[in-house]
This record gives C-alpha cells, structure tokens and sequence, in this order.
C-alpha cells in the first residue's frame, strides 16, 4: 500500500523525500497501532471471558486521551502523563476489581470510566485557547499524520511485544478463557507474568492513544470477527489479529486520503459509526 501510493497522487512531487517519508511513517504507524490494539485487545477478551471487552470500552483509550491532554495543557510531556493513566486505569480494573466485580460489572464501570475521562477532556479543552483546543479537538477524533523515527520506532516495538507476549502466553490465555480456575492452577509464576502483560498492554495502548488519539470500535470490532472465523483458536486469531487488523485500518486510512486528500475524514468518526451497531449487535447476541 504504501508503495502504491505514488501511483495514486500523480499530482504531488513523487521526488521529495519529505512526502515519501511522511507516507511511510504514517502507514506504519497505522499498521502497527492496528495490530497492536487488535491483539491486545483479543487477549483482553480471552482473560475476562467477555466478548464486549476492549481497550474503548473498558476506558483505558479515554484514560490515556485524559492524561495526555492534562500533560498537553500543563506544558509537560503527553506521553509519559498518557503512560501514566494508561497502565494505572490497567491495573485498577485487572488486579484490583477483577475479582470483586464479574466481567460485564467491569464491562460497566469502564463505559462510566469512559464517559468521566470524556468530559475531563472537555472540560481541559474549554479551558485552552482556541489554537491549541482546535488541535485537541482534531486529536480527539482520532487519525493518523507525520511522525518521528522515534515514535514509529516506539510504536513498532511495543506492538511486536504485545504480539509476542500474546504468542508466548497463548496456550495459558487459552486455560484461562475456559474458566478462572486455571488461574490458580498456573501458580504464582503466571501472575508475575500476567502483571507483566497487563503492563506492556497498557503501555502500549497510553502510546498509540497519545500518537493517534482513540480509534473506538476498531479493535472491538475486528477481535470479534477473528473469534468467530477461529472459534478462538489462541495462536491462529492471535497471528490474524495483528497481520489482519493492521492490513485492514491501513486500507481504510489510505481510503479516507483517496475519498478527501485535502481535508481527511478523521479514521476515529469512521470506526465509531460502524463499531456502534456492531456493538449493540455483540451485546443482545451474548444476553440472549
């Protein structure tokens, strides 16, 4: 895809360096935060047992956009107050209410947790000046645009290690996804490793929050789909879910550059206006 392009804007100087490069970064970053998110987001799935679980509706995604935009407005770094929320809002659900509360009770708290950060960012971008809260306002939506080298290569890393992690961990995410008693059966040694994931995940998830801003639904969405194909096969969804997510959301930025190269449609309004129904669609299916 990100090779095709030139062949589809013939108007543009093919010969500068500068576009070509800023294609490039864009797509791989697109490729790997899908990737990562949908993987991320199938393990999520597997460990609470919930169709309906995902970074979006468990609010880790408005989490992260809380902390970054408070860093934003501080004049600190978005990314490490993003970092922060992120895997502090992973833990709290995960170690601390996973066993006091059922899947769909935390299904629950998330969309509030959801709905608190959301007006949090409202209420930070009503108290910035107008250039700086049209920015934010742009972010919210979610999309992709220039990056470094340094975040791309961020992005690149942290998503192979959740994808890794996810195949390492596989055969006992399966055990888990059957029922929480192999979760004691495993031992001590499964929790230290399962911390370890809960950390990587939500590290991830506050970084490609913080680069693309939310992308709801996406994840959600195409995780349920690779379940279905699968019947939840641990390695082949967790293999599909990476390479397939991240081929899928690229082809969907590129045809949102096509449809409206000047101004872009934001890829977050997209997934959130086909992930809404879907969403229902999940939830009356695993009630009836």
């Amino acid at each position: 895809l990100t090779l095709s392009i030139p062949f589809l804007f013939p108007l543009i100087n093919l010969d500068s360096p500068e576009i070509y490069t800023y294609r490039l970064t864009r797509s791989l970053t697109c490729f790997f935060t899908a990737g990562g998110l949908t993987t991320a987001t199938f393990a999520l799935q597997s460990l609470t047992r919930n169709a309906l679980t995902s970074e979006y509706t468990l609010g880790l995604s408005a989490a992260a956009s809380f902390f970054a935009s408070l860093g934003f407005i501080l004049g600190l770094s978005p990314f490490a107050f993003s970092i922060f929320g992120g895997v502090l809002t992973t833990l709290f659900l995960f170690l601390f209410l996973q066993k006091r509360m059922s899947a769909n009770q935390i299904i629950i708290l998330g969309i509030t947790l959801n709905i608190f950060f959301a007006s949090g960012i409202t209420f930070i971008n009503y108290l910035t000046h107008f250039k700086s809260s049209q920015s934010l306002s742009r972010w919210i939506f979610g999309g992709f645009s220039f990056y470094s080298l340094t975040e791309v290569t961020s992005i690149i890393v942290l998503a192979l290690l959740v994808f890794s992690l996810c195949l390492i961990y596989a055969p006992k995410i399966t055990l888990i996804s059957i029922s929480d008693i192999y979760e004691e059966i495993l031992g001590k040694k499964f929790r230290s490793q399962y911390l370890f994931l809960l950390i990587v995940i939500g590290v991830f998830i506050a970084l490609s929050t913080s680069l693309s801003g939310p992308i709801p639904f996406f994840a959600l969405l195409f995780a349920n789909f690779i379940r279905l194909t699968f019947h939840g096969h641990m390695l082949y969804s967790t293999l599909f879910s990476f390479f397939g997510g991240g081929a899928l959301l690229t082809t969907i930025d590129q045809l949102t550059r096509i449809i409206r190269p000047v101004e872009e449609i934001p890829i977050g309004i997209l997934t959130g206006i086909i992930g809404l129904p879907f969403l229902f669609f999940i939830f009356f299916k695993k009630e009836k």
